[in-house]
């Protein structure tokens, strides 16, 4: 086998692509934009091809004909292999081996781009890459990775503040933080949500927070993470008043609770790490084995909130929060719990006993 410094040329770097990541809209911009650039639209018909990854028949022989194929009517061809994170499968070795083989010799008029969701497994990278190796290590060597996180709250805010300016209104900037919180942190789902308030908007130029909050609704998840908020605040009529929007939009207390248990549980681990020093964004395997050690077997923080804007949220929460109030909340948390399902003294009824429970963590932040 010749080595790979030899295989390539220069201009590989800029037609071997791999768009990785988790964030779908931002991806498909890319590739839109990179179609653009490389191929007139009247040329597409003939000189553009796509493959799926996922699908039983994907060839890797098919692929690289594809790039090697001479375009008609215009000398560029540019070929896309979506859902490619799937050639991480065992199934797909020998494809992996083809391709990171033939893809170093495709022609200057050949553009090939892999487009793969997220590379994280349970807070873990998988070996071998986006891709599985020795395909990953072919494109970072010759070509070019790049990678499409999900946006942060302030990024995803700015965002639509700009997008909501191209269709005529002004986003507030309360607006936009809270509609990045209820919507996000994707993109594609976030601009959806600001369609239907520039449409609710009609003649007015503002679209305020009142509008969101009426219009947007928020996640299950993230109305407890803002019921903990206010009970780390002390705030107890808005705690309760949480509790029952939740209950009223049809969630039952029985599954409020557990859920309230599981959240509590990941702000612990999240404390820990925090206080450790470990950064919100870090991953699984870049911890110490101490710290790593530490971590429970069953419902461990990096299987929950896999992705690194779920633990940025958890660490920040984290921060309001002291141990005391953690774990009185678990203690508290149990016995409701205990309660409702008629093993220890207390209300029977998982309402009361969610309401009573809120109430009495929210009166011991004061």
């Amino acid at each position: 086998m010749r080595s790979r410094t030899s295989r390539g040329d220069a201009s590989l770097r800029d037609r071997l692509l791999l768009f990785h990541g988790p964030e779908t809209r931002a991806r498909e911009e890319a590739l839109t934009a990179l179609i653009a650039e490389r191929l007139p639209e009247e040329d597409r018909d003939l000189n553009l091809e796509f493959h799926d990854g996922g699908e039983p028949g994907f060839s890797p022989a098919a692929v690289l004909q594809g790039a090697r194929q001479v375009g008609m009517f215009s000398a560029a061809r540019v070929v896309v292999v979506r859902r490619a994170e799937r050639l991480r499968e065992a199934r797909h070795e020998r494809a992996r081996q083809l391709l990171a083989e033939g893809l170093c010799t495709v022609p200057p008029t050949a553009t090939v781009v892999f487009i793969a969701g997220s590379d994280d497994e349970g807070g873990r990278r998988p070996a071998g890459g986006p891709l599985g190796e020795p395909l990953t290590g072919v494109i970072k060597e010759l070509g070019r990775i790049e990678n499409f996180p999900f946006l942060k709250s302030d990024a995803l805010g700015g965002r639509l503040k700009q997008e909501a300016e191209r269709a005529g209104k002004r986003l507030t900037a309360p607006a936009a933080a809270l509609l990045a919180q209820r919507a996000g942190p994707e993109l594609g789902r976030a601009l959806l949500e600001l369609d239907k308030l520039v449409s609710y908007a009609g003649e007015r130029q503002e679209i305020t927070e009142e509008d969101v909050g009426r219009l947007v609704p928020g996640s299950v998840e993230e109305s407890i993470f803002a019921l903990l908020n206010h009970v780390a605040l002390g705030n107890r009529r808005q705690a309760v008043d949480t509790l029952r929007r939740l209950l009223e939009g049809g969630e039952p207390a029985a599954r409020i609770l557990p859920m309230v248990g599981r959240t509590l549980r990941q702000l612990m681990q999240a404390k820990f790490l925090r206080e450790h020093g470990v950064r919100s964004g870090s991953a699984r395997e870049s911890l110490p084995d101490a710290l790593r050690g530490a971590l429970p077997a069953d419902g461990d923080l990096y299987a929950s909130a896999a992705q690194p804007w779920q633990r940025e949220r958890l660490w920040d929460q984290s921060g309001r929060l002291s141990w005391e109030q953690l774990r009185a909340a678990v203690d508290a948390l149990a016995l409701a719990d205990a309660g409702a399902k008629g093993w220890e003294s207390g209300p029977q009824d998982p309402e009361l006993a969610a309401e009573l429970l809120v109430i009495r963590l929210s009166s011991r932040a004061r």
